[in-house]
């Protein structure tokens, strides 16, 4: 692990990241570097910060490494102070894949470089960049005033 520090109250406190090839835990079993996302910002200016899998612990005050403008619902990349898991510093914003959502009188266009998936329960609805659309759930019902077409190079039923 490398240490660096930082300035708080006047006082250096050192900030526990990693660096290739070292593991991913800090002395005392914190993740050296975590996943979370931006909540909000406190009345002093502090990213509230959530960090994935501790959801339920609430919103934690980090502080700032960047001075990327961050809004909520960003992904980032956080470091602790110290190790503390309880003492999260924002060390920068995860880049996401481009995504697109248009509104229009009469349409909505949701756009994605890769792939876009609709999931709710058991259920998922995926598009994928080469054209596969892949259909999940514990019951598919199709229903139809009009035809019901099924056409394809080749249809298999069962």
């Amino acid at each position: 692990m490398s240490g660096k520090n930082i300035v708080e109250n006047g006082t250096a406190l050192p900030v526990v990241v990693d660096t290739p090839g070292n593991g991913s835990r800090s002395a005392n079993g914190a993740p050296s570097v975590a996943v979370g996302f931006l909540v909000g910002i406190d009345s002093v200016g502090r990213a509230l910060v959530e960090i994935d899998g501790r959801e339920s612990e609430g919103p934690l005050a980090a502080l700032c490494a960047t001075d990327v403008i961050l809004g909520a619902g960003d992904s980032l990349a956080l470091a602790y102070v110290n190790g503390d898991p309880a003492r999260p510093m924002v060390i920068g914003r995860l880049q996401t894949p481009r995504t697109e959502l248009t509104e229009r009188e009469d349409e909505l266009v949701l756009e994605a470089d890769q792939q876009i998936t609709l999931r709710c329960g058991k259920a998922s609805l995926v598009l994928t960049r080469a054209g596969k659309i892949l259909l999940r759930g514990a019951y598919v019902s199709s229903h139809s005033s009009g035809v019901n077409r099924i056409k394809g190079g080749s249809v298999q039923i069962n």
